[in-house]
């Protein structure tokens, strides 16, 4: 899931930044994808805030809690951009750095989470 909507983001950015035209570009602009893109920024701030809640067993560092909140930065910053508030290209590419962050840590925490609760 943190995957795919990380590609539906990069190949737009690509396509808006850098003015890339093709066949493929009008699926990837299309609303209806775009849509599925906000709604797994959503979707994966969501889980990420129960899925790395406190839980006995797990211990609760501060990479711990950096990937319960850092969703919430990616999803605040995508939400500027689709409200228009601000359309610079320099904040589309913090948009994609917050969101690769995001999914980093997401990422290092959960291998943690199980291989604590495998003990």
């Amino acid at each position: 899931m943190f995957y795919l909507q990380f590609l539906l983001g990069f190949f737009r950015s690509i396509i808006v930044v850098f003015g890339v035209t093709g066949g493929w570009v009008n699926w990837i602009m299309n609303e209806r994808i775009w849509e599925t893109h906000t709604s797994l920024g959503i979707l994966i701030a969501v889980l990420a805030l129960i899925a790395l809640r406190r839980l006995p067993g797990v211990e609760q560092d501060g990479l711990r809690n950096m990937a319960r909140f850092a969703p919430i930065l990616p999803l605040v910053t995508g939400m500027l951009l689709l409200s228009d508030m601000v359309s610079a290209v320099w904040f589309i590419v913090l948009h994609l750095l917050l969101g690769l962050t995001a999914l980093g840590l997401i990422e290092m925490a959960s291998a943690r989470q199980r291989r604590a609760l495998a003990r």
